[in-house]
Order: structure tokens, then C-alpha cells, then sequence
């Protein structure tokens, strides 16, 4: 299954985690923004209803290597992260955020 990435494409970061990199902490229902770049992106986790919560979790694989794999069975996902490092590895599933800026 081809994944339409809105905004973010599928990527894969070598090495240590940014300290500003939220992407590890992310769970289901979690809302982030990318503040990094579509090749090197970094998360930064936000309300849902915040304005520049463009992003929300549909799912968390950890030790998730091949987002086909892990977002293919998810209903709504439009996008992946994949991380691998020395810290593990794992895939976000995600979609854009329908709630962003209401309040």
C-alpha cells in the first residue's frame, strides 16, 4: 500500500534522538507539528487544538522497522515517521489533525 504523506514524507533518522525530538514520546491521540524538516523531521507534541498541530498520532509501533507494515491495517493514516537508532527503533502512523485551532 502507496501512503499519501500530507506535508511529511516516510523517513528514516540514524544516530541519537535530538533532545528537541519529541517523536519517541508520542502515543495514539497524541498532536504534533514538525519543526524539523520532511527529510529530518523533529516532532514537537502539542495540544490537539492548537493552531500549528498539524499532525495527530493514529498509532505508535515501537520496535516498528517498515511503515507499510505497521500504517498499512490503520484506517485514516496518511503519513509515517520511522526512527531507528540506537535507542530502538519505531513508526508512527498519523493523519493531519482535524481539531487543530478550535478551541
Amino acid at each position: 500500500m502507496v501512503l499519501v504523506l500530507a506535508g511529511l514524507v516516510a523517513f528514516v533518522t540514524l544516530g541519537p534522538h535530538d533532545a528537541k525530538d519529541q517523536s519517541a514520546t508520542l502515543h495514539a491521540g497524541d498532536c504534533f507539528q514538525n519543526v524539523g524538516t520532511d527529510k529530518h523531521a523533529k516532532t514537537k507534541k502539542l495540544d490537539c487544538t492548537d493552531p500549528q498541530a498539524d499532525y495527530k498520532v493514529l498509532k505508535m509501533d515501537k520496535g516498528g522497522v517498515v511503515d507499510t507494515f505497521s500504517c498499512s491495517g490503520v484506517p485514516g493514516t496518511t503519513g509515517s515517521l520511522t526512527q531507528m537508532g540506537a535507542e530502538g527503533s519505531f513508526v508512527v502512523c498519523f493523519k493531519e489533525n482535524d481539531d487543530k485551532g478550535s478551541n
